[in-house]
């Protein structure tokens, strides 16, 4: 549906659905924002891909953050697909859930990537990789929720402040809502991440996608409210 290439692009506020392979290539994107998009039902007709997708790409500090992604039908259908040789993402804030393989994949070598407050179920597996293992050097992965799926990073990622081993208790999510449950474990579990935590409510931000008592915030297109996107 999408493919970004370049410097600096905004892929915002859409809805994009039904696709024979992935619905965003971001691969040679550099320094972009893809942000608030609802994005399903990719992979009609070819069997390993990403909803998002790049590959040997240096992001630069391009950031994924605030879409949902869901119901990858493919064979290797992944949500979030980092593919190898990709460095310097920022992943935050997503919801990836009902994909046939990974919520978030991160391929190896993933240097210096980043992936903060994302919340993960019932995919085949919440966060794997595929590659070589001792590539993850600099990386981090913080403040996730990943529930009916295993987890696996390569040992030198920093891993900390996650939800990998209980229930979320997220609030209705067949309806869509993700917030968490007043009895969360969730709720003020997570780390102060400068920049994308700022203004949590309680003693600590929580884990996952949205915070308690904070936006609710609803991705995709909306003809009657167009977004501000003047960065």
């Amino acid at each position: 549906a999408i493919r970004a290439m370049g410097r600096g692009h905004i892929v915002s506020h859409n809805t994009l659905y039904n696709g024979g392979r992935s619905l965003i290539v971001n691969r040679y994107l550099k320094a972009g924002r893809i942000e608030y998009n609802h994005i399903y039902n990719p992979g009609l007709l070819t069997t390993d891909l990403g909803a998002t997708y790049c590959f040997a790409t240096d992001g630069e500090g391009t950031v994924i953050a605030y879409n949902w992604v869901h119901d990858n039908h493919a064979h290797c259908g992944i949500g979030i697909y980092i593919d190898n040789d990709s460095p310097n993402h920022i992943v935050h804030h997503n919801v990836s859930w009902h994909n046939e393989n990974s919520g978030i994949r991160i391929n190896t070598p993933c240097r210096n990537s980043r992936f903060y407050n994302n919340t993960c179920f019932s995919n085949g597996n919440s966060f794997d990789y595929w590659g070589k293992d001792n590539n993850m050097t600099g990386t981090r992965v913080i403040n996730n929720i990943g529930f009916k799926g295993k987890v696996r990073f390569c040992p030198e990622a920093a891993v900390e402040n996650n939800c990998f081993d209980q229930d979320p208790r997220l609030a209705d999510p067949d309806n869509l809502v993700f917030t968490l449950l007043p009895d969360s474990p969730c709720i003020d579990a997570g780390a102060v991440i400068p920049g994308l935590t700022d203004g949590f409510k309680g003693k600590a931000p929580d884990i996952g996608a949205y915070e308690s008592g904070g936006e609710k915030w609803v991705p995709g297109h909306d003809w009657g409210d167009p977004p501000d996107v003047r960065y």
